[in-house]
């Protein structure tokens, strides 16, 4: 994505690491480049994903209330699974290991 493209495209979720994540939230962690979105159920179980929005890139924001991972560029929010429910993103979100 360009420097440009969405000056608030930027996410609210970065953590330092998967210990700052809790049960029942999400977060977005750094390896070298490349950004995972995390998040842990209710068991603490953690699963990972893309945390670039199928529809342009943008990284995703972790959303406490819904439990979602929505898009602050265009609105695309996506299941905590990373099934798309919302558009204008239309493919779901790639699993990613940790």
């Amino acid at each position: 994505m360009p420097e440009r493209f969405h000056q608030s495209g930027d996410t609210q979720s970065a953590v330092e690491g998967l210990e700052a994540i809790a049960p029942g939230e999400g977060g977005i962690i750094s390896r070298g480049e490349e950004k995972i979105a995390v998040w842990r159920d209710d068991s603490g179980a953690l699963h990972g994903l893309s945390a670039a929005c199928t529809h342009k890139g943008c990284t995703l924001t972790w959303n406490n209330a819904d439990r979602t991972w929505d898009c602050p560029c265009h609105g695309s929010i996506f299941e905590a699974g990373g099934e798309v429910i919302h558009g204008p993103a239309k493919e779901r979100l790639a699993p990613k290991p940790l």
